[in-house]
């Protein structure tokens, strides 16, 4: 299959340039459709607040209809779509190894990433093989013909901030007994909260906040190595620190992990 879809890809000269945005203004966030992603945090009772910065992103004219235009925004690549009639702006990181599916074809309404050939549906984002993933999509507005996107800024409360970064009764020790392979322990250095991880015999530690949005990553999914964020599926090694898949574009901090006497204790690395 893979054989098929590296086939499918077709050569990056063709891709669509981006450009830088900035002249952000503040926006009103009850005025700006909820995010997804704020489902999956209230059914884990994670809370968060969340506030919208206001985007000039083109003129009108600019994209005339079937036409596109691909942003930077920060740490965040977007596309915006002009697609039969509708405004459409959408995450530039394909959710298989993050492709910039924003430069990929248009087939109908269906967006094929130029690397791997990964389908999605243009207006909603979602992936055609699997409806239950979907790109990360950026509410657009047209007034006095230009294009306005609005991008989540987030802002942790005091609860959430506690909830997530409780630390254990020890601190930054743990029992090596309590860590087996596959499980994620969160303990606290220095104030921050800190993912621990048991791969074989050895243990590895992380921040535990993603780098893209501050997901929380002892939240998330270990596969070998790497783990990935539960809210947008950003992917990093834990013995290294350094993104596998985007959308996150940081590594994480790592911390050293010091084994004895059945006790393990996280330090900070020496800079």
């Amino acid at each position: 299959m893979m054989v098929i879809l590296e086939m499918l890809s077709r050569a990056y000269s063709d891709e669509h340039e981006i450009e830088v945005v900035s002249g952000d203004i503040s926006v009103d966030s009850g005025a700006v459709h909820k995010m997804a992603v704020e489902a999956y945090e209230r059914g884990l009772g994670m809370y968060r607040s969340i506030e919208y910065k206001d985007l000039i992103v083109a003129e009108v004219d600019e994209i005339p209809d079937g036409e596109r235009k691909i942003v930077q925004i920060d740490n965040r690549s977007i596309g915006i779509f002009h697609h039969n009639k509708k405004w459409v702006a959408i995450s530039n990181h394909c959710l298989h190894v993050g492709g910039p599916i924003a430069t990929g074809r248009l087939e109908g309404d269906t967006l094929i990433c130029p690397w791997h050939g990964y389908r999605y549906d243009i207006t909603d984002g979602h992936l055609r093989l699997d409806p239950s993933a979907s790109l990360e999509m950026y509410p657009v507005e047209i007034k006095d013909s230009q294009v306005h996107i609005q991008v989540p800024i987030i802002t942790w409360d005091e609860d959430a901030e506690q909830d997530l970064q409780e630390p254990t009764e020890n601190g930054n020790e743990f029992n090596i007994s309590e860590l087996v392979p596959g499980q994620i322990k969160l303990l606290s250095v220095n104030g921050e909260g800190v993912a621990v991880f048991a791969i074989g015999e050895k243990a590895y530690a992380v921040q535990s906040r993603c780098t893209h949005e501050a997901g929380p990553l002892d939240e998330g999914r270990l596969e070998g190595e790497t783990i990935i964020c539960p809210w947008h599926g950003s992917s990093f090694n834990v013995v290294s620190g350094a993104v596998v898949r985007g959308p996150a574009t940081k590594p994480l901090k790592t911390y050293r992990v010091d084994v004895g006497d059945g006790v393990g204790r996280v330090e900070q690395e020496d800079d």
